[in-house]
């Protein structure tokens, strides 16, 4: 097994190996969990949410006539 640290980082990515070797069925749920300790919880339920593809593009607009 690989050993990367012992922070919860480290524990995250052996997670998602030892996961990917011996499970490769339950990668998906690893690869969760494992975004969910590295960029936080918050990062995982924004992705959730349904992106307003309009109001996107009329900011990224907005943003460049400003440039």
């Amino acid at each position: 097994m690989v050993i990367v640290s012992a922070a919860p980082i480290g524990k995250a990515v052996n997670g998602l190996l030892v996961v990917q070797a011996l499970r490769p069925d339950r990668l998906t749920s690893m690869a969760k969990i494992f975004v969910e300790k590295v960029l936080g919880s918050t990062f995982a339920h924004a992705a959730d949410k349904e992106l307003d593809l309009a109001e996107i593009v009329e900011n990224e607009v907005l943003l460049l006539r400003t440039m």
